[in-house]
């Protein structure tokens, strides 16, 4: 026997090893095909709730604006209306008094605006632990 024909695969050792190399290569070719699909998947969900949030679905009028409080390290702004308490993600600045109208988008996130809806702040998903439901309660 020849050296070249030790070293060279015979017929039979090749079909063995071949289709293990395939499956590993198609194995990995369906887990690439996976990953990519999951991302774009993502990304096509990510776009439409971005869509959905520029689309305001409901506005009511909360009355005028009475005080702004809190605001301080991990502590939610906290607007009150004449109507409701509203947690804020961050401060409004508009002058005590205005007209604020509370926007619900398509996608049910809320926002706190000024009457002409050119300021606008995001809700915070937390609610308020012990602040009344109702009305704002007004000190003498």
């Amino acid at each position: 026997m020849r050296f070249i024909d030790a070293i060279r695969p015979t017929r039979m050792n090749h079909a063995r090893t071949r289709p293990r190399a395939r499956q590993r290569q198609t194995g990995l070719a369906k887990f690439l095909a996976l990953v990519a699909t999951a991302a774009a998947c993502v990304l096509v969900y990510a776009l439409y709730d971005q869509y959905l949030e520029t689309r305001v679905e409901r506005v009511e009028s909360l009355g005028s604006l009475q005080r702004v409080l809190g605001g301080t390290l991990g502590y939610p702004v906290i607007v009150e209306t004449e109507t409701a308490y509203l947690p804020l993600e961050r401060p409004l600045a508009i002058a005590k008094g205005a007209p604020l109208v509370l926007e619900t988008r398509a996608n049910q996130t809320r926002y706190v605006c000024s009457a002409d809806q050119t300021i606008c702040a995001r809700t915070t998903r937390k609610t308020l632990d012990g602040a009344p439901a109702g009305p704002a309660a007004r000190t003498p």
